[in-house]
């Protein structure tokens, strides 16, 4: 492969990582970070001015995506502008590993697996975007150079080595269906322990299926033993949901396409072109889905999409070691295609952000013209699918910084949600009250006039 192409692959490697980069701006700067999951997470490191701790099982996804927000607040950081810019930065700490990794590890002849964590943003990170701090995220996103070191041809350089272990001791404790990588991971890292002829290298592999092993059996421990009663029924329903999914299963078409093309185009370019004509069929199909119809993307079927790991893991680790192996060309079509997806999707996704954008101006506007208690219920968000059940009280608090004038509770059908603000409020450390509050919690401040 000549310097100019390499060059080219990883040119345009770059550029697409710098879309990835300019979409998450855009949610963080619209506090989607904030969504679901989000503001609970950030109200707790908040109050407590340490990690969440939601479950042992996935710490270490915890301490990679909270230390830029929980080393601001120990050196004294209060601005809840700063810190939600920060709580942002931290969710973004993977993406920075997972690339980094994979830029620097990959040689000149093994460019189509530059594909690899591109191809993982699209199957997860981008369609999970309304809950962005969870750990399947970061999971992902390991998940990718670990493969990629693993598949590796011959011997890891020292650097390799070392990032090798790092990543999988995080990946010990990440998310439960980090098993399913753990398990693939154990099975190359044995293969590779009895293949190798240097005993190094064999004790080296050896030490990689104990930590491979550990992510098996920590995974299994907490699949039998969720956290919380209903994660097992509900992870088995967000499958279900998957299938009127049309924004991932266009993704889904469309990934599969170009991998095939990629793999069966060495035999025959005519395999080569059936491919890359179909994989413009996805891309067309959604395009007319969003053109003809009023479907959105709702936070409920992107929540659900984190069941899609289980099929999302074992694919990424099997296609890196089939990339590795067999190291096809990503000649100019291939990559022109995929390029073309690629901004296609994220072009969509971005488009979506409009939605959580009249969620949070919703919400703005009711806080301005209100004061007091109301009820999700009543006002015109109550429908909106685009925004959950449970966080509205914590949303309206925190977008009411500096001062909390009025609170929105959330549905009398649904649970009142992690904080009951009737008898006790948040964040009174860095947000100011109305007097109408200040008999509810002795901690509470008034706003200043």
């Amino acid at each position: 492969m000549s310097t100019n192409r390499i060059f080219l692959d990883r040119f345009i490697f770059l550029i697409l990582f710098g879309v990835l980069v300019v979409g998450f701006v855009f949610k963080v700067f619209y506090d989607k970070h904030l969504a679901l999951d989000g503001v609970h997470y950030f109200r707790i490191i908040l109050e407590h001015s340490d990690f969440v701790d939601i479950a042992w099982s996935r710490r270490f996804a915890e301490y990679l995506t909270e230390w830029p927000l929980v080393l601001g607040l120990h050196i004294g950081v209060h601005d809840l502008h700063i810190l939600k810019i920060l709580f942002g930065f931290g969710l973004f700490v993977p993406y920075v590993v997972c690339f980094l990794v994979c830029f620097f590890s990959i040689s000149k002849n093994e460019s189509s697996l530059l594909l690899i964590p591109l191809v993982g943003f699209l199957a997860v990170n981008l369609l999970s975007d309304y809950d962005l701090v969870a750990e399947h995220h970061t999971m992902t996103l390991i998940t990718v150079p670990i493969a990629v070191l693993m598949a590796k041809e011959g011997r890891l350089e020292t650097w390799a080595k070392v990032a090798l272990i790092v990543l999988l001791l995080a990946y010990t404790r990440m998310y439960e269906t980090a098993m399913l990588g753990g398990a693939l991971f154990f099975v190359i890292a044995a293969y590779r322990s009895v293949s190798s002829l240097n005993v190094r290298e064999k004790r080296y592999y050896l030490f990689i299926c104990f930590l491979a092993l550990a992510v098996v059996i920590i995974g299994i421990y907490y699949v039998w033993n969720p956290r919380a009663p209903t994660n097992r029924s509900s992870f088995l329903d967000a499958l279900m949901v998957n299938k009127r999914n049309y924004e991932a299963l266009s993704i889904y078409a469309f990934l599969f396409c170009i991998f095939a093309g990629l793999m069966f185009g060495r035999i025959n370019h005519w395999f080569e072109k059936f491919w890359l004509v179909s994989a413009i069929m996805p891309i067309i199909f959604y395009g007319l889905i969003r053109i003809t119809t009023d479907y959105q993307t709702t936070a409920y079927y992107s929540f659900s999409t984190r069941s899609l790991t289980v099929v999302t893991i074992p694919c990424l680790v099997l296609s890196t070691v089939a990339l590795a192996k067999i190291r096809p060309v990503c000649n100019k079509s291939i990559l022109t295609m995929f390029t073309v997806g690629f901004l296609f999707f994220n072009m969509t996704n971005l488009m979506d952000l409009k939605r959580w954008q009249e969620v949070r101006n919703g919400f703005v506007s009711i806080l301005k013209s209100n004061s007091g208690f109301i009820n999700i219920d009543d006002t015109h968000l109550r429908n909106n699918h685009h925004r959950w059940s449970w966080n509205n009280t914590l949303l309206s608090i925190v977008w009411s910084y500096p001062c909390v004038e009025t609170i929105i509770l959330n549905s009398t059908e649904h649970s009142i949600g992690p904080v009951d603000v009737r008898k006790e409020l948040a964040l009174t450390k860095y947000l100011e009250y109305g007097n109408e509050y200040l008999s509810i919690d002795s901690r509470a401040r008034a706003c200043e006039q």
